[in-house]
């Protein structure tokens, strides 16, 4: 095609288009045309797109959203026993005696034994002698401690003077305090006789007065005693004496 031809064809394809438009139609009128609008290229692009949205009823109600926690990893108990170092394990065929806890003596049972071993020294008179003959011995005393307060026990002695006087019995005494005791007393003796040789049966009243120094533990007192002590024998042959000394010891008690 020539360019003569385009431009030829071209012209009339732009006179059909004009005819053809309504606002150049003579035989019709021209509808209301819509207003043009101008919209500016700033104000379209901050133009914001409109979203459809979905219609909700007034009634429904939201889902209520449970958020679970996390669940917290089990401890590796496998793991930290295999890092602890293997100990020896004893066992015991017994009774635990190392858990059972240990009772004091006081408490278990305040009753104990107790013992002792004591010097008398003093003075014997009998009712024909004019003076006091000096006399000097030794005594032991056994028995039991009932509680911290009394006691019962045996007192085995042998005394000499001009004389020779053994003797054994039982005595309560009351200690008062851990220190200061008191007690009474009855005994069995034998006297011998200068003066025939023979030796006389009887029997004696004693009583006795102290104090105690030393060391005082649970359910068990060590201390050194140092008591007055005073002794009325009744001799079977009608003579009656009299002792009256002190004595020196130790006691467990």
């Amino acid at each position: 095609m020539t360019p003569q031809q385009t431009l030829c064809a071209s012209s009339a394809a732009l006179a059909v288009a004009l005819v053809s438009h309504r606002g150049w139609a003579d035989d019709e009128q021209p509808a209301e045309a819509a207003p043009t609008v101008w919209i500016d290229q700033d104000e379209e692009a901050e133009t914001e797109p409109e979203y459809p949205q979905s219609e909700t009823p007034e009634d429904a109600t939201e889902p209520d959203i449970v958020v679970a926690e996390p669940a917290q990893p089990a401890a590796p108990a496998a793991a930290t026993t295999a890092t602890q170092p293997t100990q020896n394990v004893s066992v015991s065929y017994g009774p635990d005696r190392a858990a059972a806890p240990r009772r004091k003596k006081a408490e278990a049972d305040p009753s104990r034994f107790r013992g002792g071993v004591g010097a008398i020294f003093g003075g014997v008179r009998y009712e024909d002698d004019v003076a006091f003959r000096f006399l000097s011995g030794v005594e032991a005393r056994f028995g039991g401690q009932l509680d911290d307060t009394f006691g019962l026990y045996f007192a085995p002695s042998i005394l000499v003077s001009d004389a020779v006087r053994l003797a054994t019995g039982a005595a309560l005494d009351v200690t008062v305090a851990d220190v200061f005791s008191l007690g009474a007393g009855l005994e069995a003796l034998a006297s011998s006789n200068p003066e025939s040789g023979h030796w006389t049966p009887g029997t004696s009243i004693n009583a006795r007065s102290g104090f105690h120094i030393g060391k005082k533990e649970p359910g068990r007192r060590r201390v050194f005693s140092l008591e007055t002590i005073a002794k009325i024998d009744l001799l079977f042959d009608d003579r009656k004496g009299l002792i009256i000394g002190a004595a020196l010891g130790y006691d467990a008690m």
